[in-house]
């Protein structure tokens, strides 16, 4: 089995996917405290002293901000292609 990939999106991008969530579930956030939560979120994350977030020294980022579903989607294959995973 082989290391695959670790996906993000710019924090821009974030705070929007969040805000329709939130609101099609019924709550009223503002994107301001979105974006504090999410940054504040990531710094505890990657600043813990046990078992910290960060990326793996064998995995592939992919910045999926400006990517539609079918972009990720063929990304994806390629890099499983070039990894030989499929």
């Amino acid at each position: 089995l082989k290391r695959l990939d670790l996906l993000v999106e710019s924090l821009a991008a974030l705070p929007e996917e969040c805000m329709v969530e939130w609101i099609h579930f019924g709550s009223g956030a503002d994107m301001e405290k979105i974006e504090a939560d999410i940054i504040e979120r990531d710094h505890r994350d990657m600043t813990r002293e046990i078992s910290p977030l960060r990326q793996a020294d064998d995995a592939v980022l992919v910045d999926t901000s400006d990517m539609s579903i079918a972009e990720v989607q063929e990304r994806l294959l390629n890099i499983c292609r070039e990894k030989g995973c499929i």
